[in-house]
């Protein structure tokens, strides 16, 4: 049986962590390596993909162990030679230009329990050797409860 958590809607931390890049052609991965329960309410990175054609799909996930909590889809697809700014969060899906680099929203259903060991993760389709993922940052409520 899944264990229950009785949340305080009232009282929260908000947690702001900013990750380190992961190295050029590796996806994003975090895990939760603490006896602590967050809500993840935001994820945003930017991805500048290399010269090769290739046309990427962005893709989040929240998973513990082989369980998916939740699945999210950028909102477009990549090529060659862009840079694109990611954030996914609760809210609406958005595609826009500002300058030369595209910013692309896309949702997160509300409610996403990270507890340990829970993974969340890029899966970047056609992610290419030079492709970089950088300047990641992660926003949770971290809840205080009692089991």
């Amino acid at each position: 049986m899944a264990t229950r958590y009785k949340f305080d809607q009232r009282h929260f931390i908000p947690r702001y962590e900013a990750l380190d890049d992961p190295a050029a052609g590796v996806d994003l991965l975090y895990t939760n390596l603490e006896e602590r329960i967050l809500e993840l309410m935001h994820l945003s990175f930017r991805l500048v993909t290399s010269a090769t054609v290739a046309t990427r799909v962005v893709r989040v996930t929240a998973t513990n162990g082989s369980v998916v909590h939740a699945r999210a889809v950028g909102p477009n697809t990549q090529t060659a030679s862009q840079t694109a700014e990611y954030s996914f969060g609760v809210g609406n899906a958005s595609l826009a230009i500002i300058g030369t680099i595209l910013n692309r929203t896309s949702p997160l259903r509300v409610g996403i329990i990270v507890t340990a060991l829970t993974t969340v993760e890029t899966a970047i389709e056609n992610i290419q050797a030079a492709d970089q993922v950088s300047a990641v940052s992660i926003y949770f409520k971290q809840w205080l409860s009692t089991l």
